[in-house]
């Protein structure tokens, strides 16, 4: 069974993502001519008359590109892994991993609004910050979901031979999957350079991981009892020594 689903990714069509790009370029002209913030927009143009890209842009992108691959990659590998399992799975996900999906769309297409529209722009130094935290989340989710190995899934399902893991980033805290999803949801917030855009996701994300994790763990605790019972007690939901 899943401690974190591939619901927190969210997969944009092509042709989106290219007009977005385009646009959140062009619309943040105005914007940045008052103070010339290094965002995803940029007001200067090349001899050809186009808007460049500067190395946030670019940097920015590729670890977008890099985290939809890296969904598509695991929720592929863990279907392969469950298919050679002879074990019975369990289902008891209610819904969460749509209400992961379509909560996390509509919070990135607000962020993605409030950049285009200049709404909440921040010291030019802040997106480079966003490309850091994007980078560090995508690391952190991905070794996660590795270290559960075949009972990672993106629905909340258990296995018949569920252990609790309890190495690596699960020795801390028992959703560091999702703590690598909000981190990369927090810095694409801040790569768009939106203030904004990066406390509604920041708030928008964790509500809607409280409601997963809510699910998962009364499933987890049905069904593996006072093992994980235990290792509730001795450990955080997503933020060491916090929460």
């Amino acid at each position: 069974m899943s401690h974190t689903p591939m619901g927190d990714g969210i997969i944009l069509p092509t042709d989106f993502v290219g007009h977005v790009t385009v646009a959140i370029m062009l619309e943040r002209a105005p914007h940045e001519a008052e103070r010339t913030p290094v965002s995803i927009g940029q007001n200067t143009t090349n001899a050809n008359g186009r808007v460049p890209m500067n190395l946030h842009s670019i940097l920015f992108w590729a670890l977008w590109a890099a985290w939809i691959i890296m969904e598509i990659v695991v929720n592929l590998r863990a279907r392969s892994l469950r298919k050679q399992s002879s074990g019975a799975t369990t289902k008891a996900d209610r819904g969460s991993v749509w209400f992961i999906f379509g909560g996390m769309y509509i919070l990135m297409l607000i962020a993605f609004f409030l950049s285009m529209n200049g709404i909440g722009l921040m010291p030019t130094w802040v997106p480079y910050v966003g490309n850091a935290v994007m980078a560090w989340g995508i690391t952190m989710r991905y070794s996660a979901i590795t270290q559960l190995g075949r009972y990672f899934s993106s629905t909340v399902q258990i296995a018949s031979d569920q252990t609790v893991i309890q190495t690596g980033w699960y020795r801390k805290i028992r959703h560091p999957a999702y703590t690598g999803g909000w981190l990369i949801a927090v810095g694409l917030g801040l790569g768009l350079d939106t203030w904004v855009g990066t406390v509604i996701i920041a708030v928008g994300l964790f509500a809607i991981y409280l409601r997963r994790i809510r699910v998962e763990e009364q499933a987890l605790v049905s069904h593996l009892g006072s093992s994980y019972s235990h290792y509730r007690q001795n450990t955080y939901h997503m933020f060491p020594w916090i929460w």
